[in-house]
């Protein structure tokens, strides 16, 4: 049985924000998996779609006003498109490229495209989502029900909380967003002003086997691992903001946001946002590689984010008049810290991809985004820059480097 859904508080926020963007692409979301061979036939991969829909319902709903309602008109094939990439195109290039084909707002606000023609052995499988529809969690649900053959229940609207307990998970998320939208230490130089506006994509390959050596020696856990390698190359990127002499901001560290799943776990659907944050400081101004871990592994703990789960979940959906607010916050927070986020994706790539990553918006008030996505043998490091910025294109680098100072450390 399937019912309409009311948006909750982050898509409302997400599609509000979506709407005053320069350009639809920069609210899409997603994941790629690199697969070996030619692109397959259109109708093969039409009743692909037809099948994962049948698995997971939330791919035939669209956005109706101020709800999700299934589309009585749903064809997987128009959410199904072929790409080939440009001669002489990288696939980081060619994957920006893709991203800018808008998604239809009268259909479900998803598709799958097929990048090939950049090497004559490969394709890649490219599912997009606009990120009001998605948010990462809801993403890695989809793809496990295309890829691997998941279940997901049809979406139902979540049950309202009691007035008490949505009036403190409501605080506790604007705590959290004032956290991230406080004043923060300069961590990388003004954006030069005669550069056109441009996006730089790259993916950094880290060996998994060493991931698990640095877990073994130390007791930290893969996220904790992905933050202190981000501290590193933050200090090393733009050393003159974390070395003495420091100012208050500098000593104290740079705060990002550690993205935590609200989902439900009885009826993981994956359709909408449901995501909370942990505040955690990155001690850039620390030298060691290894002090810098343990700092980290101090404040992002089980505990830590078990009580931020209680506290952020059960926050009703925002009265119109205060999205301009919520908006603000959001959009600070992106343009005042670095975006971090990850993914395992290991649970949701077919056991013949030869690859996979994330696949992140970057509004062109973002700076950075960077993603760690988890596979097997692999860990992808997946960049994505404002090319304007100075010295941009060493932050790939420099976090190859810094993964590798904390293995040695330890």
């Amino acid at each position: 049985m399937t019912c309409a859904v009311p948006l909750a508080y982050l898509d409302q926020i997400m599609w509000y924000g979506g709407e005053r963007m320069e350009r639809p692409s920069q609210i899409v979301t997603g994941c790629a998996a690199v697969m070996p061979g030619p692109a397959p036939d259109r109708e093969r991969l039409r009743r692909f779609l037809a099948e994962g829909a049948v698995r997971a319902p939330v791919l035939t709903y669209r956005l109706a006003r101020t709800r999700w309602e299934p589309d009585p008109a749903f064809d997987p094939d128009q959410h199904l498109g072929y790409v080939r990439a440009q001669a002489g195109r990288t696939l980081d290039d060619a994957l920006l490229d893709l991203w800018e084909q808008p998604l239809p707002r009268e259909r479900p606000l998803w598709d799958l495209q097929v990048l090939h023609g950049h090497r004559d052995d490969e394709h890649v499988l490219c599912y997009r989502s606009h990120h009001a529809f998605q948010d990462g969690v809801s993403v890695l649900m989809c793809l496990q029900a295309l890829m691997n053959g998941r279940t997901l229940p049809a979406p139902k609207p979540w049950p309202s909380p009691p007035a008490w307990s949505a009036l403190t998970s409501t605080w506790h998320v604007l705590w959290s967003l004032a956290q991230l939208a406080r004043p923060q230490p300069r961590w990388r130089p003004a954006r030069g002003r005669t550069a056109p506006p441009a996006t730089l994509r790259r993916v950094t390959a880290l060996p998994a086997a060493h991931y698990r050596r640095i877990a073994a020696a130390t007791g930290a856990g893969s996220t904790q691992v992905d933050l202190a390698v981000l501290a590193g190359a933050l200090r090393t990127w733009q050393p003159q903001y974390w070395n003495p002499p420091l100012s208050r901001l500098h000593r104290r560290g740079l705060t990002v946001g550690v993205p935590i799943s609200l989902h439900r776990r009885g009826h993981p659907d994956g359709l909408g946002n449901h995501v909370g944050a942990v505040p955690v400081t990155l001690p850039c101004a620390e030298p060691s590689p290894a002090r810098r871990l343990r700092l980290i592994m101090a404040q992002f703990t089980p505990e830590r984010v078990a009580c931020a789960v209680r506290r952020q979940a059960g926050v009703p959906t925002l009265p119109r008049a205060l999205l301009p607010l919520a908006w603000a916050c959001v959009r600070r927070r992106f343009d005042n810290v670095p975006t971090f986020t990850f993914m395992p994706g290991s649970s949701v790539l077919p056991p013949e991809a030869r690859d996979g990553f994330a696949l992140l918006p970057r509004p062109s008030f973002m700076s950075m985004a960077v993603q760690f996505t988890h596979l097997r043998d692999t860990v992808n490091v997946v960049s994505v820059l404002d090319a304007g910025i100075p010295r941009a294109e060493d932050v790939p680098h420099l976090l190859r480097a810094a993964f590798e100072d904390l293995r040695d450390a330890v």
